[in-house]
């Protein structure tokens, strides 16, 4: 909006043919783009804002094309109207230090005072740690427990407004989080070593929830972080089945099948079917074997074998096919005399 005299053509590269040179009241000497001079002065600036005032910016922080970032609380100068379609009578244009080019910012996320602090002393551009649950949102991006996502601003949803604060993360997703649910640090690791979005399977008995969900045993579901009832901390992890959630005890879990019989890896069994031969190592009723996993071949690899899996003599070498309904975890009884 300020006025100047036209005293010649531009003199820079980039505006001769297309701009004429000012003198301004001070002094100055300036080539302008005949695209932003008007022999009329121009109109207000909405909001009733002024070139060169200076004002906050309380929306979420943002970053431009080129990388430069603004802050949420970041303070800048007014230098003109907003010129962006979306912006164009509805904000200003606004110079901030640190940031090449003006941004276009909409009035509602202005003003002439600070915003006030962020929950939990954070501030913005500070990189927290989710320690919730992995969240999957409509579009199908998710945001796994452990993640880390960068304070944008305050939270803005009803629920958690001075609860929580707004993150966005590396996939772009950006959500309101609870405090509670946020730290500096990562997380620790879940117990048994298991990692968030493992998938593993349910090795134990079906599961009942109150809700009437149930669980079968060799069902496939996701680990998606930290068991969350007392009776399970630090004795289980939380899972995803569907659309559930559920804690559950690390006994119960695995990375495999679970095998015929409901056995386990590991797991002493007694023998019960006829006695066999495999190569120098043999199978005798009412011998006691090792449970090594389901059926598989010299090269590791399963044979699909449905109600059969591999035993192991006690301390030994050889892993030996067996049959789900000849083991027991009861001593048989000893055979009849013939």
């Amino acid at each position: 909006g300020e006025k100047g005299e036209v005293i010649g053509p531009a003199t820079i590269d980039t505006h001769v043919g297309r701009g004429v040179r000012l003198r301004f009241s001070d002094h100055r000497f300036v080539s302008v783009y005949t695209r932003s001079l008007s022999r009329e002065p121009p109109p207000a600036l909405p909001g009733g804002h002024s070139v060169g005032e200076h004002l906050y910016y309380t929306g979420e922080s943002f970053s431009h094309p080129n990388g430069d970032r603004v802050l949420h609380g970041a303070q800048g100068e007014v230098v003109g109207p907003a010129k962006s379609s979306t912006h164009v009578g509805k904000g200003v244009r606004l110079r901030l230090s640190g940031v090449r080019n003006a941004s276009n910012v909409y009035l509602t996320s202005l003003s002439s005072e600070p915003p006030p602090a962020l929950p939990g002393g954070y501030s913005a551009g500070k990189h927290l740690f989710y320690l919730g649950q992995t969240i999957t949102l409509k579009n199908g991006k998710r945001v796994l427990h452990g993640e880390e996502g960068e304070v944008i601003g305050p939270a803005t949803i009803d629920t958690h407004i001075e609860k929580g604060v707004k993150l966005r993360f590396q996939n772009g997703c950006t959500l309101n989080l609870y405090l509670h649910n946020l730290c500096g640090q990562p997380p620790p690791a879940l117990p048994g070593g298991f990692a968030v979005g493992e998938q593993l399977f349910l090795i134990g008995p079906t599961a009942s929830f109150r809700d009437g969900t149930q669980v079968r045993h060799g069902e496939k579901g996701e680990v998606t972080g930290p068991a969350t009832f007392d009776t399970h901390i630090g004795k289980g992890i939380k899972l995803r089945f569907n659309n559930f959630y559920g804690d559950f005890f690390l006994h119960n879990l695995s990375r495999e099948q679970p095998l015929p019989g409901g056995f386990r890896v590991g797991e002493r069994l007694f023998y019960k079917g006829p006695d066999y031969q495999l190569g120098k190592f043999s199978l005798d009723y009412g011998m006691q074997v090792e449970v090594v996993g389901p059926c598989r071949d010299a090269a590791g690899r399963s044979l699909g074998a449905k109600e059969w899996l591999d035993v192991m003599q006690p301390g030994g070498e050889q892993r030996i096919p067996c049959a789900a309904s000849n083991l027991s975890h009861a001593e048989p009884p000893a055979r009849s005399a013939a």
